[in-house]
């Protein structure tokens, strides 16, 4: 509310912006919002929706009260040095614009949201305010809290297999100087493609804890599950980069009696949604024995939605690039993989199959 009593419209200009266009809406007039260096009440709403300036990203509709974050980042935060700010649920943009605006180029913001429906406005309001030091994320923090923890009983089934030496570092150990400025790698469209559409720059990162695992074992032979079937050939790209001679050997899926890939996720599951896991392996072996018949790839969604999975991707693949395979272009060809993520509640599951 304003002083006023009534319910005014408030606007935040972009800074990186407004200098270089008239925009009809700001005039000299306007009463300023005095927390805000940006903001400004407007005398009546306009026809936002209409004006080509705010899909360009020259200024956020935002009530004025949310721009008193500006306040008190200024008296809490040094913003002329480089920082890292995380606004954890961020959509639809709000708080993520203003930080942007005020941080400097060297800064870092994750602007991240929990709700996946609300991603895309996000996204699409970050883009608009046009700014590169900020990436924008689908996650949850409960996943981290509630994700398995098994290392006592890795380490007794290791002991258990005849195993020799575990390393086990901490993450100080391996970023000795912090996880500010770290490399990137050139993965090209295999980080775009199925999780790295959904999970953008999660293959940076694996690479970059990758990276330093090899450097300080520096193993002849790497063995890697192929349930995750994407990240072995990223880390396949990594050896190359590297032009390590280490030899990557992905291991086949080893599945529980009803199909379900074995995971430490599964053991989130509740006891309903562990009966209707299995229903991911279906689906892939639906596909797999219909490999070249019209609506496979249909009939494998619509068993995972009868069972209640909200999908992500179901997609038949060239399993030397991951480069989609239209489903109806026949079943004799070679080198194909069929490729699933869904969530059933809260766990997300990957699986794959080859064809």
């Amino acid at each position: 509310m304003h002083q006023s009593g009534e319910q005014i419209t408030s606007v935040r200009k972009n800074p990186r912006k407004i200098f270089n266009v008239e925009c009809s809406i700001f005039n000299d007039q306007l009463e300023k919002v005095v927390w805000a260096s940006e903001g400004f009440y407007l005398p009546e709403r306009p026809s936002f929706t209409s004006d080509p300036l705010f899909h360009a990203g020259v200024y956020y509709v935002q009530e004025a009260s949310s721009m008193f974050l500006e306040e008190v980042l200024k008296q809490t935060t040094d913003l002329s040095k480089p920082i890292k700010v995380l606004d954890l649920c961020a959509a639809p943009g709000g708080k993520s614009t203003l930080i942007q605006s005020l941080i400097s180029d060297e800064s870092l913001l994750i602007s991240n949201e929990v709700i996946k429906p609300r991603v895309n406005i996000l996204a699409e309001n970050i883009t608009k305010w046009g700014a590169a030091n900020v990436i924008v994320t689908n996650n949850d923090p409960k996943d981290f809290q509630k994700y398995p923890i098994t290392i006592e009983k890795d380490i007794f089934l290791l002991e258990k297999a005849g195993t020799d030496a575990l390393f086990l570092p901490e993450a100080g150990e391996l970023y000795p100087g912090g996880t500010k400025d770290l490399e990137k790698y050139e993965l090209g469209r295999l980080e775009t493609l199925l999780e790295g559409k959904y999970r953008p720059g999660h293959f940076q990162g694996v690479c970059q804890v990758m990276r330093r695992l090899l450097d300080v074992v520096a193993p002849d032979d790497l063995f890697m599950g192929q349930k995750d079937y994407q990240q072995c050939m990223v880390v396949a790209r990594l050896l190359h980069l590297m032009k390590s001679s280490a030899r990557l050997h992905p291991c086949p899926i080893v599945r529980e009696a009803d199909g379900l890939a074995m995971s430490s996720r599964n053991m989130r599951l509740t006891e309903k949604e562990r009966e209707k896991a299995p229903a991911i392996y279906r689906a892939l072996t639906l596909v797999k024995e219909e490999w070249g018949k019209p609506g496979a790839l249909s009939r494998a969604r619509a068993i995972l939605e009868e069972n209640g999975f909200r999908i992500d991707y179901v997609e038949i693949a060239d399993a030397g690039t991951l480069e989609p395979i239209d489903a109806g272009f026949g079943g004799n060809q070679k080198n194909v993989v069929v490729l699933v993520a869904a969530f059933l509640g809260e766990i997300r599951l990957i699986d794959n199959i080859l064809l």
